[in-house]
């Protein structure tokens, strides 16, 4: 089972089996940063949390990274790392983003940049 820590009141840390991932919630939206590598319901996870709509950025596409993706119909992710996705399993569709996009979460944005 996975922890949460609270880590501001807009901020979460997951833990799950030493990997992390994040959870940022602004006014109108949430956006989990990474699915866990073991982990496949880290989006209930994210939703049991707050009751915005949670969207996904992958930060790259290492298996530690996108367990959780399958509950995804799509999410963010450098079209540079679609190749190892798709090699580890992955059929969701993929929105790409590249350095300095902005992800609004309503009174919170955020750009990839800072995670990469």
């Amino acid at each position: 089972m996975a922890d949460i820590v609270q880590i501001n009141d807009t901020s979460w840390r997951i833990e799950d089996n030493g990997v992390r991932f994040f959870l940022l919630t602004g006014t109108e939206k949430a956006l989990l940063i990474d699915s866990g590598m073991k982990t496949p319901n880290a989006k209930q996870i994210a939703e049991s949390i707050t009751k915005l709509p949670v969207m996904l950025l992958n930060t790259h596409a290492d298996p530690d990274h996108i367990s959780g993706n399958g509950s995804f119909d799509y999410f963010y992710m450098h079209p540079d790392e679609e190749d190892i996705y798709r090699a580890h399993g992955g059929v969701e569709s993929i929105l790409p983003v590249k350095d300095n996009y902005i992800i609004d979460l309503g009174n919170k944005s955020t750009t990839n940049t800072a995670f990469l």
